[in-house]
């Protein structure tokens, strides 16, 4: 018998693109499938929608969990061999279970397996791809940790994970759910192999700053969330060769985070975007480091943003 794929929707207020996404998953060529949406009291009209479905299973809490709680809630209702997350505004290509466990089955050793993404905006137009690759190919744990310690590179809906990883690495962290999937696929790549398909499997929506439903607010506490991710997973690791690359992305988080904070400034969020600078010295704990991003913070009340822009990279 083909093994069950659990495909959980976890939803909060998705009423402009949830039928989309339950329609995605219910055509898929695969059919020993599970759909199991859970929706967090949406206060819109996406609840409607999700009982007007009868092939699906269907939840909703009497109040909102967070986004985390939600999301852990709808994958431990999960029966499958098999666990694949689609939020509400993504969709799965139909093919995507198929390929995905013909993937896994012929890959004992791999925790997850993920794909490129077609990336798609608010109205569904086709923006371009996300690739890692042309090429399907098992990569070690080890190599995969290294690779994903230089930053995120996996797109959340492309994704299927082995159930029994779950149950052994746990669930996603609530304490950083700006970057739970990252440290999800850090602490799966810690235990086991991961296997990567070249074929897209899922489209994923990139909203414009202007407007549209977010799935989190993105701040300068997003960066302290991606140190605190990178500092629990490297004080798990002891491999000097791996350990190297995590240090390397501290300060590449670091600047990151000034060259945000910076251009906010430059369009008139200044307190905003001074808040990105300063997260950067909590980021980055090299004291010739953090001297120059007292001095950057300093400079910004001078009204020095556009010079700093350019003076290039700091030690």
């Amino acid at each position: 018998m083909k093994p069950l794929v659990s495909i959980c929707i976890p939803n909060y207020n998705g009423e402009k693109y949830i039928r989309h996404a339950i329609e995605s998953a219910l055509a898929q060529t695969y059919r020993r499938t599970e759909i199991i949406v859970v929706d967090n009291a949406s206060t819109d009209g996406s609840w409607n929608i999700i009982k007007s479905f009868r092939r699906i299973k269907k939840f909703r809490h009497k109040a909102n969990m967070g986004y985390d709680r939600n999301l852990n809630a709808c994958i431990e209702l999960a029966k499958g061999k098999y666990v694949k997350v689609l939020h509400s505004d993504d969709l799965l290509e139909k093919d995507a279970v198929k390929m995905q466990v013909e993937a896994m089955e012929s890959a004992p050793t791999a925790g997850f397996v993920y794909s490129p993404v077609k990336l798609i905006d608010e109205n569904g137009d086709f923006i371009g791809n996300f690739s890692a690759g042309d090429a399907a190919l098992v990569v070690p744990g080890k190599q995969k940790l290294a690779e994903l310690l230089n930053g995120n590179h996996i797109m959340f809906p492309s994704v299927m994970i082995r159930a029994e990883c779950l149950r052994k690495v746990g669930l996603f962290d609530g304490e950083i759910p700006y970057c739970n999937d990252w440290d999800m696929w850090l602490r799966i790549s810690m235990k086991y192999d991961v296997a990567y398909i070249s074929s897209v499997s899922a489209s994923y929506r990139v909203y414009s700053q202007s407007g549209g439903t977010v799935r989190y607010e993105t701040s300068d506490i997003s960066g302290f969330q991606m140190y605190r991710c990178l500092t629990k997973t490297l004080s798990a690791i002891s491999d000097e060769s791996i350990l190297k690359n995590g240090r390397r992305y501290y300060k590449n988080l670091a600047m990151e985070q000034i060259s945000r904070g910076l251009s906010l400034i430059k369009t008139g969020r200044k307190s905003h975007g001074r808040r990105y600078v300063l997260a950067a010295s909590s980021i980055h704990d090299g004291f010739l480091f953090r001297l120059s991003v007292y001095a950057i913070y300093l400079l910004t009340y001078a009204g020095m943003s556009g010079i700093i822009l350019r003076l290039g990279k700091i030690k």
